[in-house]
């Protein structure tokens, strides 16, 4: 945490406790962002005292997968322990960090103006990759990198491009990268926006035809395996289709149904058809990444793949190679597994106490607590901050 890191915080309405306390408060919880690696003068660069190589890799993959109350779901299989044991392994062999990629949304889910902005969610979020950074550095100094792709490019495919989108992810992503910074947390969270991996405009403009025929080739594929039957997928002349572009394997029902649960949660008003063109417009985002390699990171070693988002039942074995499914946010807070960028994170009083809470977008618009609109400011070096910071 910066030295010079100053905290403000200002309610709309009284909330019955004094702002100096609430103040006081904040700054006790972002004293936790404190690199141990540059204020230890005892920890050097390099290994701690321990195992090293493989012995090393493998603990220190123990510490990453964790158990239930620190990732989501199930242990990763034994083949995945083994390729998480293997890329570690290999950035410990080069005393590099341990470089780890994984995406985050480049907006609020399907929310506009005040209620997209950055709030204690995001905080949260950054909490707990620093904290399972920090129980890495004690078994291997150098610790955990993170390459946070944010999907601005696919945000705009998704949810479309009008200026009011665009101003929308324009101003969620500038919070994100500034709270990053006034944080000092730029040595182990770096933010990529999709947008910038690509060398230029006619790059892009590749990217998006590709998108374009996917979806249509998805679409057909889609349909065709829904009036036909889903298990005689690799017959259907749609699937061929889908071969030629690097797809892989069927859309299991149980997948189909996920997807389409959590598009209705945003699209009320839709009807199946359009619901059913969101999630292969989800799917399209996705599998660009594998068409192009977009999300590459530093070093040309293979990194760990983290997620905040829970896998889709039947997901192909492809997509879970070397993945661990962190939980966002911290038991002690909340038991809820959703993602920072479809989560509204907030403040309450509990026994005098001000504590931090996590709930959907879309339960906390639709709580019958009063909330009362809050912000938080941090300042420090050439940045300042504003976030979200309402009580309920």
């Amino acid at each position: 945490m910066r030295e010079d890191l100053e905290i403000k915080h200002t309610t709309q309405r009284p909330i019955g406790i004094a702002e100096g306390n609430v103040v006081q408060a904040l700054r006790e919880y972002v004293e936790c962002f404190n690199h141990r690696s540059k204020h230890d003068p005892g920890l050097q660069e390099g290994v701690i005292d321990g195992p090293s190589g493989e012995g090393l890799a493998s603990e220190i993959v123990n510490v990453i997968v964790g158990s239930q109350k620190t990732r989501i779901g199930k242990k990763p299989s034994e083949d995945n322990m083994i390729l998480l044991r293997e890329r570690v392994c290999r950035f410990v062999e080069k005393g590099l960090p341990i470089e780890a990629r994984m995406v985050w949304g480049p907006k609020k889910h399907f929310a506009l103006g005040d209620e997209n902005a950055v709030d204690i969610s995001e905080l949260l979020s950054l909490e707990r990759l620093y904290n399972l950074h920090l129980q890495v550095q004690r078994l291997y100094c150098p610790g955990l990198h993170y390459n946070a792709f944010i999907l601005d490019f696919e945000g705009e495919y998704v949810e479309g491009d009008d200026p009011e989108i665009k101003a929308a992810m324009s101003k969620y992503i500038e919070t994100f990268e500034g709270l990053i910074e006034v944080l000092d947390l730029t040595d182990i969270v770096t933010p990529v926006r999709v947008s910038d991996v690509a060398k230029d405009e006619t790059e892009k403009e590749r990217w998006r035809d590709q998108m374009r025929e996917n979806f249509e080739k998805l679409r057909a594929y889609w349909y065709e395996s829904e009036e036909k039957g889903i298990g005689g997928y690799e017959d259907y002349a749609s699937y061929q289709d889908l071969l030629e572009l690097r797809w892989k394997g069927c859309l299991p029902r149980e997948a189909r149904d996920h997807h389409l649960k959590m598009v209705t949660r945003f699209l009320h008003e839709a009807t199946e058809d359009e619901k059913v063109a969101m999630v292969l417009k989800i799917f399209v985002a996705s599998w660009l990444h594998h068409q192009f390699m977009i999300l590459r990171t530093p070093h040309g070693l293979s990194p760990l793949n983290f997620s905040f988002v829970r896998p889709a039942p039947d997901i192909p074995k492809h997509l879970m190679k070397a993945r661990v499914d962190l939980r966002p946010v911290s038991t002690n807070i909340t038991k809820m597994t959703i993602p920072p960028w479809t989560a509204k994170g907030f403040l309450t009083i509990t026994d005098g106490q001000i504590k931090a809470g996590i709930k959907g977008w879309h339960e906390f618009m639709t709580s019958e607590h009063r909330v009362v609109p809050g912000e938080l400011v941090l300042s420090g070096g050439r940045r300042s901050v504003r976030i979200r910071a309402d009580f309920l």
